[in-house]
């Protein structure tokens, strides 16, 4: 994906792994708006951890499709 690469490279990115975003709930919203700012239009959410950890993500997931 050419255009996918180009966009990274053109952010000083290295490649997916360095847009992934962890952290607690503040620390996602600004990651997350601050990607919508720049023009993402797109979010993949791979929730890791506890089940609570996982249920919390899933919980601010959805809280911030309804917001943004």
């Amino acid at each position: 994906m050419p255009a996918y690469k180009a966009i990274l490279e053109r952010q000083g990115l290295n490649g997916p792994g360095d847009t992934i975003v962890a952290g607690d709930e503040a620390e996602v919203e600004r990651a997350v708006r601050a990607y919508r700012d720049a023009g993402a239009t797109e979010l993949m959410v791979a929730p890791m951890g506890t089940d609570e950890e996982v249920a919390r993500t899933i919980e601010l997931a959805a809280a911030l499709r309804r917001t943004l």
